[in-house]
């Protein structure tokens, strides 16, 4: 299984969101399945098969999460992070202003979803309902809709295989 000190030398790698699907593939490598990161204090919870578990210290000074979601502030900062524009810990700052407590990624599924203290995620929250984020479609194809069905049937779609997301 895998221990702290992997973990750690896969996400000392991470720059910027730029790098996450790098990071995602080499968790994928050490055996994890699943991690929820919390964006208070900064520790993460990994899981692996057999209901392995491993958590990390808070990597910070505790951070107030807004009570209220900013939907469209969170899609701004996270859009910039995707980009490179800013580091985790800037991340992280923002997402607490932003109202995200946490978020989960899912290894089998793709899937990196946030979420609010009332448990919904930032991204729908005008909408009224909890969805799962899926991998975003490829920037080379023009039918996204068809693309991010692709990524869940048929071996996937043909540009993410051996990535960790589309971006």
């Amino acid at each position: 299984m895998f221990t702290l000190d992997q973990i750690k030398a896969a996400h000392s790698k991470v720059k910027s969101g730029d790098d996450f699907p790098n990071y995602i593939q080499d968790l994928i490598q050490l055996g994890v399945t699943f991690y929820e990161a919390y964006v208070s204090d900064g520790h993460t919870d990994y899981l692996g098969k057999e209901d392995y578990k491993i958590s990390t210290e808070p990597k910070y000074s505790r951070l107030i999460i807004a009570e209220q979601a900013d939907a469209d502030q969170f899609r701004l900062d996270l859009k910039a992070h995707q980009q490179g524009k800013t580091d985790y810990a800037t991340f992280c700052i923002d997402c607490a202003k932003s109202g995200v407590e946490k978020w989960a990624v899912r290894m089998d599924m793709m899937t990196c979803t946030y979420y609010d203290k009332a448990g919904n995620d930032p991204h729908r929250v005008q909408q009224g309902r909890k969805w799962r984020q899926e991998s975003q479609p490829c920037r080379s194809d023009r039918a996204g809709r068809q693309c991010r069905r692709r990524a869940g049937r048929q071996g996937g779609c043909p540009r993410l295989r051996g990535q960790a997301v589309h971006s």
